[in-house]
């Protein structure tokens, strides 16, 4: 897109783009659009070897963060601080 090369991109992932344009600096060059479709779903996965040591812990935690705030705003918050 930066070579005037692509007009448009998609991605699933709206957060993905949103990061990476205020990342690279493009706030200006670029417009992200949220078209009008079901959103995706998020996955954790841990190998059997990790999920023994790591599964409770991040269960603990993730219900914890959701109880504070929702997943959404800790995104854009993530996205935002440096």
């Amino acid at each position: 897109m930066m070579l005037n090369r692509i007009d448009a991109v998609y991605s699933p992932n709206f957060y993905s783009l949103e990061y990476t344009k205020n990342r690279e600096h493009l706030s200006n060059q670029f417009k992200i659009l949220r078209l009008p479709e079901e959103g995706v779903f998020l996955y954790s996965a841990f190998s059997k070897n990790s999920a023994l040591k790591y599964l409770k812990q991040y269960e603990k935690a993730l219900v914890k963060i959701e109880r504070e705030r929702p997943y959404e705003q800790f995104l854009k918050e993530s996205m935002t601080t440096p």
